[in-house]
């Protein structure tokens, strides 16, 4: 699928009822009468189980698979989005109750095939939610040779800070520093009891403002696929 993100304000966003029969029909769970907002997109976990938001202007229905473990090929549950019930304008939304932090999923969409226009719909891809905050597993084959990305997890944004504070500093008088946590105390020179770990890092603090370095930047940004002739 390729299409362009839509932009909202909180002021346009309209909450919209939710009919109480619908997760009654699609087998999750006893239904509450709720409301659907179009913002934050992917899951979000909440009081009695996750709620989900997925922007897609010309899918005709799409579903959630449910897995049991990151080697799962299979789902063990898949939940319709109809586009009577769960579809505000371009943005399909749903409440699975009984569902939290640690969930694994994929998203299906079911579409047009046009690749002149931009539309390459294949209602039996697994698709990762672009916004999906942690992955979990590796890439697997079906029986029948459809590609099973790692799974999507949900996750909470919940974090103890106990007290830490941004610290704020200007775009323009910042000094970023990439490393990578291993290599930048695995040498000896560096002479750390902690080589090549976080606490070892730590302990280069001091060293590391006395270059006027103001952030750190841990590299890589996330994991990558190390079979990948691409990115290995």
């Amino acid at each position: 699928m390729s299409e362009e993100m839509p932009s909202y304000t909180w002021d346009e966003i309209t909450p919209c009822p939710r009919p109480v029969e619908f997760l009654e029909r699609a087998g999750v769970g006893s239904a509450q009468p709720c409301f659907e907002y179009a913002l934050p997109y992917g899951a979000e976990p909440m009081d009695g189980g996750v709620r989900f938001r997925f922007f897609s202007r010309s899918a005709r229905e799409m579903r959630i698979l449910f897995y049991d473990s990151p080697q799962d090929l299979h789902p063990s549950q898949v939940v319709p989005l109809y586009p009577e019930t769960n579809r505000w304008g371009d943005v399909w939304t749903l409440f699975v109750p009984e569902r939290g932090v640690g969930t694994l999923y994929h998203i299906q969409a079911d579409g047009p095939f046009l690749p002149e226009e931009g539309l390459r719909f294949d209602r039996t891809a697994r698709l990762i939610d672009p916004y999906a905050k942690a992955l979990a597993g590796p890439y697997l084959f079906t029986e029948d040779k459809i590609l099973v990305p790692p799974k999507c997890v949900v996750v909470s944004d919940h974090f103890d800070w106990r007290g830490d504070r941004h610290l704020r500093y200007r775009m323009a008088d910042s000094v970023i520093y990439e490393m990578h946590v291993r290599g930048f105390t695995r040498s000896e020179s560096a002479d750390s009891v902690y080589a090549g770990t976080y606490r070892g890092v730590a302990e280069k603090i001091p060293y590391l403002k006395s270059l006027g370095v103001t952030a750190v930047e841990l590299m890589p940004v996330h994991e990558f696929l190390a079979s990948d002739p691409f990115t290995a």
